[in-house]
């Protein structure tokens, strides 16, 4: 069996945080990148980090407000000199499905890269806590989460952004696990979420506007309306 090693950014995810774990409890090692989270987001972390598998690591970044290029030089540097055979590196609110994901990640005709095919999820709510978020199944194709963030760490890449880049001989799988992006969960989840990243942001940014509630209904209407069966 591959080992596997996941790395990800947290910042007062409690409320999805459970569905995460439960879902990437298969891989062997979870090292979360916090930014000072005031909510039980390390508590739940600690909390699932039981003796045994997987192993847990929490690191926290400095950051007082979301600096894109720090996050990024944290995304290229932390993964490196990783020893495992695999690395993946979601969103906390981003899901890599494949119906058999252990089993197709250690197929013999191994790839170095893994092309997603991205979705943006959509529902009214959340699932009850307990249930897997994979209950969830209704999405719309989104070309920006064709995401590359399951990788050989041994291999020459880099993240210019949240996508990956590599040599052009690299072995790449296109399309064969999808990336489901679950923050369109309802009117209320959306309010919170925008908010929450708005506050984030530098004083001057110019994307600290809040968004109105016509416009994320707006939002979740278009995107209920487009929704077909993902999974």
């Amino acid at each position: 069996m591959k080992k596997i090693e996941l790395f990800t950014f947290t910042y007062n995810d409690q409320d999805f945080l459970p569905f995460f774990l439960d879902h990437y409890s298969f891989v062997d090692r979870m090292t979360f990148i916090d930014s000072g989270s005031t909510d039980r987001t390390l508590q739940i972390i600690h909390r699932f980090a039981t003796p045994g598998h997987p192993v847990i690591r929490v690191t926290q970044t400095g950051l007082q407000t979301w600096d894109h290029a720090a996050g990024h030089i944290i995304r290229n540097e932390i993964w490196k000199g990783s020893t495992y055979d695999l690395v993946i590196f979601p969103d906390l609110d981003e899901i890599f499905y494949h119906p058999q994901m252990i089993k197709f990640l250690n197929r013999k005709m191994a790839s170095d890269v893994y092309e997603m095919e991205g979705f943006e999820m959509v529902a009214p709510s959340m699932p009850p806590m307990g249930r897997s978020i994979l209950n969830i199944r209704t999405g719309v194709k989104f070309n920006t989460y064709n995401k590359s963030t399951i990788f050989n760490p041994q291999i020459n890449i880099c993240f210019p952004n949240a996508h990956l880049r590599c040599t052009m001989n690299t072995n790449i799988s296109v399309g064969e696990i999808k990336l489901l992006h679950y923050r369109n969960m309802g009117i209320k989840m959306m309010t919170w979420r925008s908010e929450r990243e708005r506050l984030r942001l530098p004083k001057n940014c110019k994307y600290r506007t809040p968004l109105t509630q016509v416009e994320i209904r707006q939002r979740y209407e278009g995107l209920r309306n487009q929704a077909i069966n993902v999974i």
